[in-house]
C-alpha cells in the first residue's frame, strides 16, 4: 500500500522509499522543512518541525471509486489508531475531519483526491 508516517515522531529521511525530489522551508511556521518525495502513483509532502513528523499530504490520486475509499480507510485508520475521525466541515472541494480527541486533523480535497494527515499543535502554529 502507500508508504506512511508516525505523526509527532523523529523523521528518519533515509527510510522513505521514494525519490526525494526537493527540500525547503515552510512557508508560515519557522524552523519546520517540506520534503517532497516522488513515488510511481504521485508524490508525497512530510512537513518536518523539530525533527518530528508534524504533516503529512498525499497528492496520490486514484481513478477509480473503490480504489479512494480502499485508501482513504487505510490512510484514516492509520492516522487515528487511538481515536475515531468526525467531519467537521464540506466545502463543496473536499471534507475537514479532526480526531475526537483534538489531537489530529485531515483534509480530503476529494476533487482531486489529496489527503492531508497532521497534528493539531502544528496546525494552530500555521495559523
Amino acid at each position: 500500500m502507500l508508504p506512511v508516517f508516525e505523526l509527532g515522531e523523529e523523521f528518519a529521511r533515509e527510510n522513505v522509499p521514494g525519490t526525494l525530489v526537493a527540500m525547503r522551508p515552510h512557508d508560515a511556521v519557522k524552523g519546520a522543512t517540506v520534503y517532497r518525495y516522488r513515488f510511481k502513483n504521485g508524490e508525497i509532502l512530510v512537513t518536518v518541525a523539530s525533527n518530528r513528523v508534524q504533516e503529512v499530504l498525499y497528492q496520490m490520486p486514484c481513478r477509480m471509486p473503490w480504489s479512494k475509499r480502499k485508501k482513504n480507510k487505510f490512510l484514516f485508520n492509520h492516522y487515528s489508531p487511538v481515536s475515531d475521525w468526525d467531519e467537521v466541515q464540506d466545502n463543496g472541494q473536499g471534507k475537514i475531519y479532526r480526531t475526537l480527541d483534538g489531537s489530529r486533523y485531515a483534509i480530503w480535497a476529494y476533487k482531486y483526491d489529496h489527503n492531508t494527515f497532521g497534528t493539531m499543535d502544528f496546525h494552530e502554529e500555521k495559523l
